[in-house]
């Protein structure tokens, strides 16, 4: 912990004396005031009251020291780097895991300049908003990348339902989204269901609220099973106001913020803003229960994170397009396997689509449970 990081522990526990400050920490009154200039240039709000010094507020910004304050981890976000803004998270986190970092290291910067999701789409990561970040994860056997997508996902998902936000749910192969209907105020009565129950003026206009993404630590080596370690980035819309996005994606697009049930405001109840650190730390949290069970846990608890893909799926029981090579197939979506791929019917033959390889819409047509699809028991897996 570096000299700021302790004027700032001390500081977050209560008003102190400069004085007793100094000694506190081990600084000379000059190395206190250069601490303390280097905390006020990040945005920490502390003032001078008479000799003693209190912290007001830290600023509304992504830093390690904020992070940490919430993080519950062992591993996953141990090692942290924030950034004001780099071209692409992703970028920053293969070049760290090349030269060596640890399995966990976390990736965060207020603004990408080049954010991509999958397929090389454009991600839009306007500044102080969202959750733009990679992490570092060992790459096991038995949990491919589209396995670790789906366990990435029910950590956000988990993270979501603890903010009150229960229409959300995971749109194959890796969109987190939330039906507009969780915005309205009054939830349904149907809103405990599983998302295969959800009925098609809930699933159709569902918008998305997070992305990931998974690519290989040597963009050549990405999909292979000579892989050592695996990128994941992720996009959370956190704080974003209804104005904050583009015109077109008004429509499909939505932030915690705009569907937050223990945020207390009016119109669209967006008055209050999140603690995106907080936020963060929820779902580093989340999801790195998950893939401890995944690598070290056993065959029950590995059939439970299966079971929590499949409750949570948007897509499971529903009929699909599925686009592929310019073609578009219907069929239905019968489960989500271990790996991670998607079992649909398609006419009299049962197809398994990988994550990556193609694009799932939901049919509007065929929105409806299917008998095809069994019902799975409703588990969530627990936080270790």
């Amino acid at each position: 912990m570096n000299a700021d990081s302790r004027v700032l522990s001390y500081l977050r526990s209560q008003p102190m004396r400069r004085g007793d400050l100094q000694t506190a920490v081990g600084l000379t009154e000059s190395g206190l005031e250069e601490a303390l200039l280097s905390l006020r240039t990040l945005g920490y709000r502390i003032e001078d009251q008479g000799d003693t010094l209190v912290l007001i507020s830290p600023p509304d910004r992504l830093l390690p020291d904020e992070i940490g304050v919430y993080l519950a981890t062992r591993w996953l976000g141990r090692a942290c780097y924030c950034f004001g803004a780099v071209s692409s998270t992703m970028d920053v986190a293969r070049r760290l895991a090349s030269g060596g970092a640890p399995d966990g290291t976390l990736v965060v910067a207020e603004r990408q300049t080049s954010g991509r999701g999958r397929v090389g789409r454009e991600w839009l990561s306007p500044p102080n908003l969202g959750i733009w970040c990679s992490m570092i994860f060992p790459a096991i056997a038995g949990v491919s990348p589209g396995a670790l997508a789906h366990i990435v996902a029910a950590g956000v998902v988990a993270a979501l339902r603890a903010r009150g936000i229960l229409l959300v749910a995971v749109k194959w192969p890796n969109d987190v989204v939330i039906s507009p209907l969780d915005q309205e105020g009054e939830l349904p009565e149907w809103a405990d269901a599983l998302p295969r129950h959800w009925p098609t003026s809930a699933v159709v206009p569902a918008q998305k609220v997070a992305g990931i993404l998974i690519e290989g630590e040597s963009p050549a080596d990405a999909g292979r099973e000579v892989e050592r370690r695996l990128i994941v980035g992720l996009g959370v819309n956190v704080n974003h106001r209804s104005d904050d996005f583009p015109p077109e994606l008004r429509h499909s697009a939505t932030s915690i913020r705009l569907c937050c049930r223990h945020v207390p405001g009016e119109g669209e109840r967006d008055t209050a803003q999140l603690n995106r650190a907080e936020v963060l730390a929820t779902i580093l949290r989340e999801t790195e229960s998950r893939f401890d069970a995944a690598r070290n846990g056993t065959a029950a608890e590995s059939a439970a994170l299966v079971r929590e893909w499949n409750n949570l799926s948007l897509v499971v029981g529903r009929r699909v397009q599925i686009f592929e090579a310019g073609a578009a197939l219907s069929g239905r979506a019968l489960a989500i396997q271990p790996d991670g791929a998607l079992v649909v019917q398609v006419g009299n033959a049962k197809r398994t689509l990988y994550s990556g390889s193609l694009s799932v819409r939901v049919d509007e047509a065929g929105a409806s449970a299917s008998s095809l699809a069994p019902e799975l028991p409703r588990r969530v897996f627990p936080v270790r």
